[in-house]
């Protein structure tokens, strides 16, 4: 991995704005061409999707380690999101969420030693995403996307790892026009159930950090609201789901121009692929961030009865997430 990043004459720790607006992409594609995580997210930048800012750290030298930390003086922020990729991609290379500044160094060095590339990403803030969506795209019909929702406090992960969504829909539209249809909103009950999922996935995770459980189920019930309050987590103002505001919509149908030449960047032809993004609360604002994108993998078995090919067949599969 190290000696084709070097072959490219490119830095241990690379800053992909900075690379970007030296009009570096050749490269970058190049560079990340076996890893389909990366190259989406450079995709999506040269198509003009705002993405995060982001290092991608190759090596461990002591060279890297100040550049790194430079990178992270500049951003100016507590905390980051470390996604991980490997060559061909995986299910099983999964990010590290609310990794301290003081921390990114150790934990890059840690995943480089699994074989795995950290991206660190600038807007790593989870709690503070107020919508996160992903957006089913097909060249062949672009009028019209379908949409996977989750709400304040949710993250795109929540969707893509988890099958936690909030919300469903079809955008569609013209001539800078849209409308809502076909949508449908998740019940209290099950949202209440969505909420202690997240609980508990946080709780996983710091059990994993201190290498223990905790003793009972009160402790580790009074630990994660204590940390969600101390977060100030967007979840804990919203006790049940409030549908997205059409504000939202307006600019997700407003980039789907982008989408469809990132799409295009990436050389998917007219096969659909699912996009992710959030808006992220920053200084009173709610900013657009677009993760990556990735293949729509076909048509998965139905019932006798439902549709299995053409747009209402993706329809049905996507709304429905039957197995195989």
């Amino acid at each position: 991995m190290v000696e084709q990043i070097q072959s490219n004459g490119l830095n241990e720790v690379i800053d992909l704005q900075e690379d970007l607006s030296r009009g570096e992409v050749g490269k970058l594609v190049l560079l990340f061409s076996k890893y389909p995580k990366y190259k989406s997210v450079v995709a999506m930048a040269s198509a003009g999707l705002p993405v995060s800012k982001a290092m991608v750290i190759t090596g461990s030298g002591s060279m890297a380690e100040d550049r790194c930390q430079g990178i992270l003086t500049n951003w100016d922020v507590e905390r980051t999101i470390i996604r991980t990729d490997r060559i061909g991609g995986t299910v099983n290379s999964p990010s590290v969420q609310g990794v301290k500044i003081e921390d990114v160094w150790t934990t890059s060095k840690n995943l480089l030693n699994e074989g795995l590339l950290p991206m660190v990403i600038a807007q790593g803030d989870i709690f503070h995403n107020n919508y996160s969506v992903n957006i089913l795209v097909d060249p062949k019909n672009p009028d019209s996307v379908y949409l996977e929702i989750v709400g304040p406090g949710f993250s795109a992960t929540d969707i893509n790892r988890r099958s936690i969504v909030n919300e469903r829909g079809e955008l569609a539209g013209g001539r800078g026009r849209f409308i809502l249809r076909s949508n449908s909103v998740v019940s209290q009950r099950d949202y209440n159930e969505q909420v202690e999922l997240l609980k508990e996935n946080l709780i996983k995770r710091e059990e994993k950090k201190r290498s223990a459980p905790f003793p009972n189920i009160e402790e580790a019930d009074r630990w994660v609201n204590d940390f969600l309050e101390q977060e100030e987590a967007l979840i804990l103002q919203h006790p049940s789901y409030d549908p997205i505001p059409s504000k939202y919509l307006k600019r997700v149908w407003d980039f789907v121009p982008q989408m469809l030449l990132a799409g295009k960047n990436l050389r998917l032809g007219d096969n659909p692929f699912i996009v992710s993004m959030s808006f992220v609360q920053e200084d009173e604002k709610d900013n657009p961030y677009f993760w990556d994108i990735h293949p729509y993998s076909g048509y998965r078995k139905t019932e006798a009865g439902h549709p299995k090919e053409g747009i209402e067949g993706m329809k049905w599969r996507y709304f429905n997430r039957e197995g195989d």
